[in-house]
């Protein structure tokens, strides 16, 4: 399942000042979300791609379709704080590292709080 709105909440609510986001979609049709008249926002690329692709392969279509000196994978399932991208990249400035990635993260179940 495709949580296209919620993935485009938590991109747009990111501190840090410059974010572009890709979307690549290989569902059977265009996301009614990104693909409609309505949404526009100059900072997402939305790539629909019919067919199947492995998780590696949509990657790939995504970073060559990046503008930015960045790279940071969103999962749309997952939701992400609004510090998100400064932290990560605060972190990867402070100890001049070629990546960082998460050491965890925290589950909240909706039902049982």
């Amino acid at each position: 399942l495709f949580h296209e709105s919620a993935l485009y909440r938590c991109f747009a609510a990111q501190t840090h000042p410059h974010t572009e986001l890709v979307v690549v979609d290989t569902g059977p049709t265009p996301s009614a979300f990104f693909s409609s008249a309505e949404f526009e926002d100059r900072r997402v690329k939305y790539i629909h791609q019919v067919g199947h692709m492995t998780i590696g392969e949509k990657r790939n279509v995504a970073i060559a379709a990046a503008s930015g000196d960045f790279i940071c994978h969103f999962d749309d399932d997952d939701l992400y704080a609004p510090s998100y991208l400064a932290t990560m990249l605060a972190a990867l400035d402070d100890a001049r590292a070629d990546f960082v990635k998460l050491s965890a993260w925290f589950v909240h179940d909706l039902q049982t709080g």
